[in-house]
């Protein structure tokens, strides 16, 4: 360098409270991107701040307002770090090679987005006319199932000698949403049938099939309209 110099600027602050908008700023929506898992963390640090009086959802808003995102995004976030911090302490139910740093948090937090994965492991439940209500495992992490939260990590996470999980690619989250939620179809899941042969015992393939119908109809009026 041409130039070495001997003082530099630096912002002072009281305590890390007091820094973590800046960082939130630099490191979710600036120029320095952390990975998911260090995000939820983050978000877990700004949660703790705002007041325990308020309802759960008041405190989400809270923290999405303090960093320009939304109160669901931040839900989310925190739920999937709740059921994290299940599995590191269960020692990631000693799957082959998976640890804090090879663990896909944005897998998990993606499973857990659908309301009924999220209930399969005490994110939420159902009351009496269906409607999924919210939990709140990061402020009552003792309502979330470890027996439901250590199945999911394994297919999720555990591969076979193929390298290959039970899951598989999060597109299969769908078939495993509609599986959790079929007696009959987990049942098969848990017996080692693949995710596909156990989705055909669930009541969503007949939507699937539905729409196969359709759109096999809808290609025949095409052809039709060609022929004309």
């Amino acid at each position: 360098a041409k130039h070495r110099p001997t003082d530099i600027p630096v912002a002072l602050r009281p305590s890390r409270a007091d820094v973590l908008p800046y960082l939130g700023f630099r490191h979710i929506t600036g120029v320095k991107q952390w990975e998911p898992l260090a995000k939820a963390r983050y978000i877990e640090q700004l949660f703790s701040l705002t007041k325990k009086s308020e309802t759960p959802r008041e405190r989400y808003g809270e923290v999405a307002r303090a960093i320009g995102s939304r109160r669901d995004h931040i839900k989310r976030n925190l739920d999937a770090l709740a059921v994290y911090k299940q599995i590191k302490e269960d020692d990631f139910y000693e799957i082959d090679g998976l640890n804090d740093e090879s663990i896909k948090f944005s897998v998990l937090s993606t499973a857990l987005a659908d309301e009924k994965i999220g209930k399969f492991v005490g994110i939420s439940r159902q009351d009496d006319d269906g409607d999924y209500l919210p939990q709140d495992p990061i402020i009552n992490p003792n309502r979330l199932d470890p027996s439901s939260i250590q199945e999911l990590s394994r297919w999720l996470f555990e591969k076979d000698d193929k390298g290959k999980t039970r899951v598989g690619e999060s597109r299969n989250l769908k078939y495993l949403s509609a599986v959790v939620d079929s007696p009959k179809a987990i049942a098969a899941f848990r017996s080692n049938a693949p995710l596909k042969i156990a989705y055909h015992l669930t009541s969503a393939v007949t939507k699937d099939f539905l729409e196969l119908l359709y759109l096999a109809e809808g290609y025949l009026t095409e052809a039709a309209s060609m022929v004309a």
